[in-house]
């Protein structure tokens, strides 16, 4: 019934382009079949809308198209229990959904097992039914809105600018001391002062990442309500040059950029560091240590996130250069990780 249920406005909602994946609707029917949002339709609407819809649009198609594809079947038979014979074309796409609602629950199963399932286990009721193809849209390691959350974290706290903050403590200091309130005592506002220096690798083995990278380059220019914001571009090695355009044009020494760079200050490098093709250059490994070392006396707090996944590093260049600097993966914890290390450090 849950299946029968979901699946309609599930499939709508994907053939719109809502970046919806089998694990979202595996979940939605198992928390239904605990009995969840059954009570009347508005209930489960909202349940739905916290689990399929990111934000203020999304969440308006998902009304629209529950009020076309699951309202309908919410509604009572009529007394006598019978009601108009399906068409066969209905009873054909009713079967097709039926087999690809289980090829999905299946595909969910190898996928918690570790295992991968291709086009080739794609039924044939399925493949070859008018109507029924998959579109797919790109899932990114790191979304937008776990991105925004995680570089939120990279807080430096410093009281600056007019005195405008009522300064309880001080002020009742103040009256113990004298005796009577003269004035209360004001304080700076207390404001964040954190410096984030993004340094993005660009081109060769990174081009392929450009897809996964995106989310968390749009989170760090919109989202992060930092002191300051710098996104800068450079190829494979950062000493070779930093620019402030993703075609690498008009490259400047890194010193030319930091100089301006304050106390609240953090670098997070994206590159691969050669784990994409595997090998290991030495001459990759000097420079970058060279770099560690000129940037590090001006901005100590460096941390380096790899697209790739870790079990990939090993006999690369990302192995010598995890040694230098704490290296972590592209995931929400890795990212989260990689935040505390620039507010710790």
């Amino acid at each position: 019934m849950q299946d029968r249920l979901l699946y309609p406005l599930f499939d709508a909602l994907r053939k719109e382009g809502a970046p919806l994946g089998v694990s979202e609707y595996v979940e939605a029917v198992a928390a239904i079949r605990e009995g969840y949002a059954l009570e009347d339709p508005d209930r489960l609407l909202g349940f739905l809308c916290l689990f399929w819809a990111k934000n203020s649009d999304q969440k308006a198609l998902l009304e629209t198209l529950f009020l076309e594809k699951t309202l309908p079947i919410l509604e009572p038979k009529p007394p006598d229990g019978k009601g108009p014979e399906p068409a066969p074309e209905d009873r054909s796409c009713g079967q097709a959904a039926e087999a690809k609602i289980v090829w999905l629950n299946q595909v969910a199963q190898k996928q918690a097992g570790g295992k991968s399932c291709g086009s080739r286990d794609i039924p044939p009721e399925i493949r070859e039914t008018p109507g029924f193809s998959f579109r797919m849209a790109p899932r990114p390691p790191v979304g937008y809105r776990r991105a925004a959350r995680a570089l939120l974290g990279y807080r430096k706290p410093m009281r600056a600018g007019q005195a405008s903050e009522l300064n309880i403590p001080a002020t009742v200091a103040r009256i113990c001391r004298e005796k009577y309130l003269v004035r209360p005592v004001f304080s700076p506002r207390m404001i964040n002062r954190a410096e984030l220096w993004l340094l993005v690798d660009r081109g060769g083995s990174m081009a392929p990442f450009s897809p996964a990278l995106s989310p968390l380059l749009d989170a760090a220019v919109k989202e992060t309500r930092l002191g300051r914001m710098r996104i800068l571009y450079f190829h494979d090695c950062p000493s070779d040059g930093l620019s402030v355009t993703r075609n690498l044009a008009m490259s400047k020494p890194p010193d030319k950029h930091f100089s301006a760079a304050g106390s609240g200050a953090g670098i997070l490098i994206v590159s691969d560091a050669g784990a994409a093709r595997g090998d290991y250059d030495g001459n990759r490994a000097r420079y970058t240590r060279a770099f560690f070392e000129s940037a590090g006396a001006r901005i100590p707090r460096i941390a380096w996130i790899n697209p790739v996944p870790p079990e990939r590093w090993a006999g690369s260049t990302a192995e010598a250069i995890r040694s230098m600097v704490p290296m972590f993966p592209l995931t929400r914890d890795g990212l989260e990780r990689a935040v505390t290390v620039l507010r710790m450090g």
